[in-house]
C-alpha cells in the first residue's frame, strides 16, 4: 500500500484551507501538491516556486525520502529548534563520494520545512546575497539555472552534478505546472 502525505497550506497565504495530499515518487502528484500548497507563500516571499519545488524534488526523490518532514535536505549544524535526525548521507569530497553520518533538521510539518528553507536562503550569511541577485527578475529557465548555480556555489550541495540534476527536475516541474495552469 502506498503511503500518502498530507499538509495543510500556510493559512496566511492560501485561502482554501483544505488539506493537500500526494503519493511519494510520483512527479505529477508531488509537483501538484507542492505547487497548490506553497505557490502563493513562496511567491510572496520572493521565490520562484518552480525552483523551490525542483530542489525539493531532487532532495527527496519526488517526495519518497522526507525524513522528519525535511523537504530540502537541510542539515543542522547546532542544536536545532526543530529537532535533529542523524542520517547517513552521501557527500562528494575530493571528487569521491563519501558516506557520512550527519545531523539533519527535523521539522514537525512540511509547512515548517518550507519555512526553514525560506529562512535558510533569506537570512543566513551563506545564502542571503542570492535573493538580492534575483530580486525582480522574471521566472525563466535561464534565471532558474543561475539561481541554482548560485545556491550550489554557496555550498548547498557537494554534488558537482547538482545544477544539472536540479535543472532536470526544474524542467519536469515546469512542464507539469504549465499543464496544470493551461
Amino acid at each position: 500500500m502506498q503511503e500518502t502525505f498530507i499538509a495543510v497550506p500556510n493559512p496566511d497565504y492560501v485561502e482554501d484551507k483544505s488539506e493537500f495530499k500526494f503519493t511519494p515518487g510520483n512527479p505529477e502528484a508531488f509537483t501538484s501538491f507542492m505547487f497548490l500548497a506553497f505557490k502563493d507563500w513562496l511567491t510572496c516571499e520572493g521565490f520562484d516556486p518552480k525552483i523551490v519545488i525542483a530542489q525539493s524534488a531532487l532532495e527527496t526523490g519526488w517526495g519518497q525520502h522526507t525524513p522528519g518532514h525535511n523537504l530540502f535536505g537541510i542539515k543542522s549544524y547546532h542544536e536545532d529548534h526543530m529537532g535533529t535526525r542523524k542520517l547517513v548521507t552521501t557527500e562528494v569530497v575530493n571528487d569521491k563520494e563519501v558516506h557520512a553520518l550527519a545531523a539533519f533538521s527535523s521539522p514537525n510539518s512540511f509547512n515548517a520545512s518550507v519555512r526553514a528553507y525560506i529562512h535558510l536562503i533569506k537570512h543566513t550569511r551563506r545564502y542571503r546575497h542570492i535573493m538580492e541577485l534575483f530580486k525582480g527578475l522574471p521566472a525563466t529557465a535561464e534565471n532558474a539555472e543561475k539561481y541554482i548555480t548560485a545556491v550550489h556555489d554557496a555550498g548547498y550541495s557537494t554534488d558537482p552534478k547538482y545544477v544539472i540534476k536540479a535543472m532536470g527536475c526544474y524542467n519536469r516541474v515546469s512542464s507539469i505546472i504549465n499543464s496544470m495552469v493551461n
